[in-house]
């Protein structure tokens, strides 16, 4: 945590997070077993914005876990510190992950 950071260098430091993290997630697979997915975001009335799905055999996931905590955890100080409202709709995580064409893909059944 940066002390004195305005709101904007806040947003403009969680939107770097964030495009580190899109460079960093690969769905590249070659089994089902490959695939994983982490939830992403902090809405303000709880839960996460998102889950990302990624390939565990094309990209680090110590540190996906890393930029993903990082990036939960300045979007939570954001909400708490600018009363910042959300939808609060629950968004569930993938109900099965599948290694389709080489491609990690989540599939939800509701």
């Amino acid at each position: 945590m940066i002390q004195d950071e305005s709101l904007e260098e806040k947003e403009r430091r969680l939107d770097s997070i964030y495009q580190k993290i899109r460079e960093t997630l690969n769905t590249s697979c070659t089994y089902d077993s490959d695939c994983r997915q982490i939830a992403l975001g902090s809405k303000a009335c709880g839960g996460p914005n998102a889950y990302l799905v990624y390939s565990v055999s094309s990209c680090s996931p110590d540190e996906i876990n890393l930029l993903v905590n990082s990036y939960n955890q300045l979007e939570n100080q954001i909400s708490g510190e600018e009363d910042i409202i959300s939808d609060c709709a629950l968004v569930e995580p993938h109900d099965s992950l599948v290694c389709d064409n080489q491609v990690c893909k989540g599939l939800s059944y509701h």
